[in-house]
C-alpha cells in the first residue's frame, strides 16, 4: 500500500496505522476499490459469455427466421455508437461531483452496464437472424468501452482513498 500523504510504500503490517516516515494515518483498505476490479472482470467474462453462446449456437442450430429487418442492425448500431459519449461524459460528469467511496462505486457499475450494452445489442440482433459478424463488431464495442474503463478504474481508486482520507480527517 502506499501512504496517500507522502506516497512511500507501507508495509502490510502499517495499514490502519501511521505512516514511518510522514506521520500521517494510513487508512485501512478501500473495500470498493478491490470491488470495483471485481465488477470490472465479471463484464468483461459476461462479454466472453455471449461470445461463448454464440458460438455454440451457431455450431448446434441453425436460427431459422425470416430476413430481419436491416433498420435494426442500423438502430442498434447507431445506439452502441453513441453509447461511448455517453460513457466519457457521464463519468467525467459524475466523477467532478463525486465525494466518498459510494459515488466512485456508482460511476464504475454504471459505466460497466453501459460498455456491456453493445454486447447485448449484438447477441439480441444474433439471435434475430443476423449475421455473426455484426454480433463481434459489438462485442467489439463492448471490449473497446470495457478497456476505457479499465484505464480509468486508477484514478477511480486513488479518489476513493483520497475522499476516504478526508472522511477520516473529518471525524
Amino acid at each position: 500500500m502506499i501512504c496517500p500523504s507522502c506516497k512511500q510504500v507501507v508495509e502490510e503490517a502499517d495499514r490502519g496505522n501511521i505512516c514511518p516516515k510522514c506521520g500521517s494515518k494510513i487508512p485501512a483498505t478501500v473495500p470498493e476499490a478491490r470491488q470495483m476490479y471485481i465488477i470490472f472482470a465479471a463484464m468483461v467474462i459476461s462479454v466472453m459469455i455471449y461470445v461463448v453462446m454464440a458460438e455454440l449456437i451457431s455450431k448446434t442450430s441453425v436460427i431459422h427466421m425470416s430476413e430481419p429487418p436491416e433498420i435494426l442492425r442500423t438502430i442498434f448500431t447507431a445506439l452502441a455508437v453513441l453509447t461511448g459519449p455517453v460513457f466519457a461524459i457521464l463519468g467525467r460528469s459524475m466523477f467532478a461531483k463525486a465525494t466518498g467511496p459510494q459515488d466512485i462505486m456508482k460511476i464504475v457499475i454504471i459505466q460497466a452496464a453501459l460498455a456491456e450494452t453493445p454486447a447485448m445489442y449484438g447477441l439480441v440482433l444474433f439471435f434475430m437472424g443476423f449475421d455473426k459478424m455484426s454480433f463481434y463488431v459489438f462485442i467489439g464495442f463492448s471490449l473497446v468501452y470495457l478497456f476505457f474503463l479499465f484505464t480509468q478504474l486508477g484514478s477511480y481508486a486513488a479518489k476513493m482513498f483520497e475522499t476516504t482520507r478526508d472522511l477520516d480527517k473529518a471525524e
